[in-house]
């Protein structure tokens, strides 16, 4: 009777140490999924680039899109390439904000300057990162001085570069 007892007990603690031990390693087990899954969502997100416009000047009420034109250029090893560029147009409009916003992943240029805001020719000056080009995309924000609405077609904008 005593082997017997002694046998069940037996029995019963090594139950009771599996019990612990079985819950021990789910813990384990439920924080490695959890550490797997977290580093798998983190992996899966591709970071998008947001590329912030840069804006010069201030869109006044009445402002519409006077003219939006995309500019890009190649760069070439070990150099930096600037481009000088002027929107002049009719004498009836003023531009009052220019935005630049670089297309694509960022290539380390950068508008360095906006030049004439206020009046109808305009001087944009873009400048890349060694050995790299740019894309950007300009938008010259303005009205007509007469108040006229130009509707569906825009005014007639020479672009220069200088």
């Amino acid at each position: 009777m005593h082997q017997i007892f002694f046998f069940c007990s037996r029995l019963v603690v090594a139950y009771k140490d599996n019990v612990i031990f079985s819950k021990v390693m789910r813990s384990y087990i439920l924080v490695a999924l959890l550490a797997a899954l977290a580093s798998c969502l983190d992996a899966a997100v591709l970071p998008t680039p947001i590329n912030a416009p840069t804006v010069a000047g201030e869109v006044q009420p009445g402002d519409w899109v006077v003219l939006r034109a995309m500019f890009r250029t190649e760069g070439f090893p070990t150099g930096v390439t600037t481009r000088n560029l002027r929107y002049s147009m009719s004498e009836n409009y003023q531009v009052n904000a220019v935005s630049i916003v670089e297309v694509g992943p960022p290539q380390g240029g950068a508008p360095a300057f906006v030049g004439g805001l206020g009046t109808n020719v305009i001087d944009v000056v873009l400048v890349s990162a060694r050995g790299r080009g740019f894309e950007y995309n300009i938008e010259l924000w303005g009205h007509d001085t007469t108040g006229a609405y130009p509707g569906p077609n825009p005014p007639d904008v020479l672009i220069t570069e200088l």
